[in-house]
C-alpha cells in the first residue's frame, strides 16, 4: 500500500465514523458500536472537521445534533 492509499484508507474510517454518530446522535454509543473509546470518536470527527474547515456537529454536555 502506498502512502496515498493509507491516507483515503483514514479518509473513510473518518467517513465512518462521522455516519454513525449522525445515525445516533452519540458519541459514546458510537464508541462501542465500532469497538474504540470515546475519546477516539472525538478525536476522529474534530480530525474531520479540520479537513473539512467547518463544525459537523453542534455539542454540549448533554446533547449533540448535526449542523
Amino acid at each position: 500500500m502506498n502512502q496515498q492509499e493509507g491516507k483515503t484508507e483514514m479518509k473513510v474510517d473518518r467517513l465512518e465514523c462521522f455516519v454513525h454518530v449522525a445515525e445516533t446522535l452519540n458519541f459514546s454509543k458510537s464508541a462501542q458500536a465500532l469497538h474504540c473509546s470515546q475519546p477516539s470518536i472525538s478525536r476522529v470527527i474534530h480530525l474531520l472537521e479540520q479537513e473539512l474547515g467547518f463544525e459537523l456537529f453542534e455539542r454540549d454536555r448533554n446533547q449533540v445534533a448535526l449542523t
